[in-house]
């Protein structure tokens, strides 16, 4: 069963809502377990990043997740400063509103 599970997942690199996942046949019991051992990682209610050795997250991943989690969100401040060269340097916490 793991198997098959973890060969659905091989096609998809990046992040995966839980509608493709059950879509793919993977049930609720299943995301739970997968979370635990580490292969998917939650990013917000309903989305997953799915972790494989062949597929890093972008460099602007923790925008990419914000807007994931709130499709309204804007980032601002130094963080949008920074994703745009302004800065060179990564602000320690993103700024959005």
């Amino acid at each position: 069963m793991r198997k098959s599970v973890c060969e659905k997942l091989e096609s998809n690199s990046g992040y995966i809502g839980t509608n493709q996942l059950l879509k793919a046949g993977v049930t609720n019991r299943q995301i739970g377990t997968l979370t635990a051992e580490g292969v998917l990682e939650k990013v917000c209610h309903g989305f997953y990043w799915v972790n494989k050795a062949s597929c890093r997250k972008p460099k602007e991943y923790k925008a990419i997740e914000v807007c994931i989690s709130d499709p309204k969100a804007v980032i601002c401040a130094d963080s949008a400063c920074f994703y745009l060269g302004l800065i060179s340097a990564e602000p320690a916490v993103l700024s959005a509103a």
